[in-house]
């Protein structure tokens, strides 16, 4: 087990308010629209009904990051339109860290019931089941906020964050754009037809749902 522990406070990045009206509902799972060490991105028709998020998202990426770090990075979409409801939200409980422990980045966008983020500080073990416990720990409920519907948002591996509380039951839409240096190669992850790829899949661990095998090195060895 790592014991090696690290402070965690990182805020979102607000990157503009986008309402886009979503009237299908769909559940997309780490979907790559791009591969890494390539610049073309293939997105299934379903899906362009995201477009403007994406060209936003993929516009800060090259301002922030770099041509190059674009080029070599596989681009991922997760978009769920679903019935949401105080027993299911549409997405996995509890406060979190996207790519914990890895240099990956988030793009979030929500319709409706904002992701609640943490202003805490929060000293984690480097250690994904041991963290998850901790987030909860230090987790103050006074220390809880949301941005707003509609919002792009950009998160990195330091921004504490957990799924919404549904009071109403209705339609919540959810859009994530994952970058990463990985391949998310994980069973359940969506399949882009529009790519000629055959990646081997791996099976979930069941401490945390990470979308790619490098990211669970540490669990693995435990």
């Amino acid at each position: 087990m790592n014991n090696e522990q690290k402070l965690f406070n990182g805020k979102p990045i607000l990157l503009g308010t986008f309402p886009i009206d979503i009237e299908e509902m769909m559940f997309y799972l780490y979907l790559p629209i791009k591969m890494a060490n390539d610049v073309h991105w293939k997105i299934p028709e379903r899906l362009k009904v995201f477009k403007p998020l994406i060209i936003e998202s993929l516009k800060d990426l090259i301002e922030c990051h770099g041509a190059e770090y674009f080029q070599e990075s596989y681009i991922y979409i997760s978009a769920k339109n679903v019935w949401a409801t105080p027993d299911n939200v549409g997405g996995r409980a509890g406060y979190h860290i996207d790519g914990f422990m890895t240099q990956d980045l988030s793009y979030l966008w929500c319709n409706t019931a904002p992701t609640i983020f943490n202003s805490g500080y929060f000293n984690l073990t480097l250690d994904h089941e041991r963290s998850m416990m901790e987030m909860e720990l230090q987790a103050f409920k006074e220390k809880e906020y949301t941005m707003n519907n509609f919002d792009l948002l950009r998160i990195d591996s330091t921004v504490v964050h957990r799924t919404p509380d549904i009071v109403k039951p209705s339609m919540r839409c959810f859009f994530k754009l994952n970058v990463s240096k990985e391949k998310y190669n994980l069973k359940g992850n969506s399949h882009n037809y529009l790519f000629d790829y055959d990646w081997k899949l791996h099976d979930r661990q069941a401490v945390r749902n990470e979308p790619a095998t490098a990211n669970l090195d540490a669990v693995i060895e435990r």
